[in-house]
């Protein structure tokens, strides 16, 4: 059984910005005062946060309820988890 652990997408708006609509969607975000907050992926960057991640698809679910302000369209997402880096110990066993 694979591990998963989950982040929350936020979806408001409709039609493609591109061509003139309003639709984003945003990552949930830890903030610099501990809460929670949905926001652009610029924005988040340039503040340094970190994403929030949940152990559950429920939990996510019921944070992102919780978090969010547009009341748009919320969505737990299953994370890529990055393998862990070889150790030099097991690379020369190799």
């Amino acid at each position: 059984m694979a591990h998963a652990i989950y982040f929350v997408m936020e979806v408001h708006g409709t039609g493609d910005p591109y061509f003139g609509g309003t639709a984003a969607d945003w990552a949930l975000y830890k903030t610099e005062d501990v809460g929670h907050a949905f926001v652009r992926a610029a924005d988040a960057q340039r503040r340094k946060l970190v994403k929030a991640y949940y152990p559950t698809a429920t939990e996510a679910e019921r944070a992102g309820t919780t978090a969010s302000t547009r009341k748009g369209g919320i969505s737990a997402l299953p994370a890529k988890l990055r393998p862990a880096p070889r150790t030099s110990h097991e690379r020369s066993r190799h």
